[in-house]
Protein backbone atom coordinates (compact mmCIF):
# COMPACT_ATOMS: atom_id res chain seq x y z
CA UNK A 1 0.00 0.00 0.00
CA UNK A 2 2.62 2.61 1.10
CA UNK A 3 4.49 1.84 -2.16
CA UNK A 4 1.20 1.93 -4.40
CA UNK A 5 1.06 5.68 -2.17
CA UNK A 6 4.30 6.59 -2.79
CA UNK A 7 4.40 5.86 -6.67
CA UNK A 8 1.15 7.80 -6.99
CA UNK A 9 2.14 10.84 -5.61
CA UNK A 10 5.43 10.54 -7.94
CA UNK A 11 3.23 10.51 -10.41
CA UNK A 12 1.33 13.54 -9.83
CA UNK A 13 4.11 15.75 -8.64
CA UNK A 14 6.10 14.65 -12.07
CA UNK A 15 3.31 15.35 -13.99
CA UNK A 16 2.19 18.52 -12.46
CA UNK A 17 5.83 19.95 -12.77
CA UNK A 18 5.89 18.66 -16.76
CA UNK A 19 2.92 20.87 -17.24
CA UNK A 20 4.01 23.84 -15.37
CA UNK A 21 7.41 23.87 -18.45
CA UNK A 22 7.03 25.77 -21.16
CA UNK A 23 7.56 24.10 -24.13
CA UNK A 24 9.44 25.03 -27.55
CA UNK A 25 5.56 25.52 -29.02
CA UNK A 26 4.10 27.18 -26.08
CA UNK A 27 6.85 29.71 -25.84
CA UNK A 28 6.84 30.29 -29.75
CA UNK A 29 2.97 31.03 -29.49
CA UNK A 30 3.34 32.80 -26.28
CA UNK A 31 6.29 35.40 -27.78
CA UNK A 32 5.85 35.21 -31.43
CA UNK A 33 3.69 38.35 -31.62
CA UNK A 34 6.46 40.19 -29.56
CA UNK A 35 9.62 39.01 -32.00
CA UNK A 36 7.44 39.67 -35.20
CA UNK A 37 7.07 43.34 -34.06
CA UNK A 38 10.64 43.50 -33.35
CA UNK A 39 11.24 41.91 -36.86
CA UNK A 40 9.11 45.21 -38.44
CA UNK A 41 10.59 47.42 -36.44
CA UNK A 42 14.25 45.95 -36.67
CA UNK A 43 14.90 43.98 -39.58
CA UNK A 44 16.01 41.23 -36.97
CA UNK A 45 14.36 38.13 -38.25
CA UNK A 46 11.65 36.85 -35.75
CA UNK A 47 13.11 33.18 -36.05
CA UNK A 48 16.80 34.21 -34.84
CA UNK A 49 15.24 36.65 -31.90
CA UNK A 50 12.66 33.69 -30.78
CA UNK A 51 15.59 30.79 -31.79
CA UNK A 52 18.17 32.76 -29.67
CA UNK A 53 15.84 33.16 -26.83
CA UNK A 54 14.25 29.55 -26.85
CA UNK A 55 18.20 28.94 -26.40
CA UNK A 56 19.25 31.09 -24.02
CA UNK A 57 16.47 30.79 -21.52
CA UNK A 58 15.22 26.99 -21.84
CA UNK A 59 11.99 27.91 -23.13
CA UNK A 60 11.85 30.37 -20.40
CA UNK A 61 12.13 27.84 -17.87
CA UNK A 62 15.67 28.69 -16.45
CA UNK A 63 16.20 30.99 -13.61
CA UNK A 64 17.20 34.06 -14.82
CA UNK A 65 14.47 33.66 -17.16
CA UNK A 66 12.35 33.07 -14.30
CA UNK A 67 13.31 35.58 -11.90
CA UNK A 68 14.93 38.34 -13.58
CA UNK A 69 12.81 38.08 -17.36
CA UNK A 70 16.40 37.79 -18.68
CA UNK A 71 14.96 35.96 -22.25
CA UNK A 72 18.56 36.23 -23.81
CA UNK A 73 21.24 35.82 -20.61
CA UNK A 74 22.58 39.38 -20.88
CA UNK A 75 24.83 40.04 -17.69
CA UNK A 76 24.37 43.25 -16.06
CA UNK A 77 26.93 46.05 -14.85
CA UNK A 78 25.51 45.40 -11.39
CA UNK A 79 24.67 42.97 -9.31
CA UNK A 80 20.98 41.81 -9.50
CA UNK A 81 19.67 39.76 -6.10
CA UNK A 82 16.32 37.69 -6.10
CA UNK A 83 15.15 34.52 -4.36
CA UNK A 84 14.92 31.05 -5.22
CA UNK A 85 13.68 28.45 -2.45
CA UNK A 86 13.53 31.00 0.02
CA UNK A 87 17.21 31.19 -0.67
CA UNK A 88 19.06 34.64 -1.74
CA UNK A 89 20.60 34.64 -5.17
CA UNK A 90 23.06 37.23 -6.23
CA UNK A 91 23.55 37.53 -9.88
CA UNK A 92 25.59 38.92 -12.57
CA UNK A 93 22.89 38.96 -15.15
CA UNK A 94 20.27 41.88 -16.17
CA UNK A 95 17.17 42.22 -14.47
CA UNK A 96 14.26 43.62 -16.73
CA UNK A 97 10.65 44.71 -15.45
CA UNK A 98 9.22 42.68 -18.12
CA UNK A 99 9.95 39.95 -20.81
CA UNK A 100 8.72 42.40 -23.73
CA UNK A 101 11.56 44.75 -22.23
CA UNK A 102 14.47 41.60 -22.70
CA UNK A 103 13.67 41.18 -26.20
CA UNK A 104 14.17 45.04 -26.58
CA UNK A 105 16.95 45.05 -25.06
CA UNK A 106 18.29 42.32 -27.27
CA UNK A 107 16.98 43.84 -30.48
CA UNK A 108 18.86 46.90 -29.26
CA UNK A 109 22.28 45.39 -28.57
CA UNK A 110 21.85 43.83 -32.15
CA UNK A 111 21.16 46.38 -34.11
CA UNK A 112 23.94 49.15 -32.20
CA UNK A 113 26.79 46.87 -32.03
CA UNK A 114 29.35 48.31 -34.51
CA UNK A 115 30.99 45.84 -36.20
CA UNK A 116 34.80 45.45 -35.87
CA UNK A 117 34.79 47.77 -32.73
CA UNK A 118 36.77 45.25 -30.85
CA UNK A 119 39.40 45.17 -33.59
CA UNK A 120 42.11 47.74 -32.96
Amino acid sequence: MKKTLLITTLLISSVTAFAQKNTSKSYIEQFKDNAIQIMHETGIPASIILGIAMHESGNGNSAIAKNLNNQFGFKGGSTTVYYKNNKKVKSAYKKYDSILESFDDFARVITHRRIGSHIK
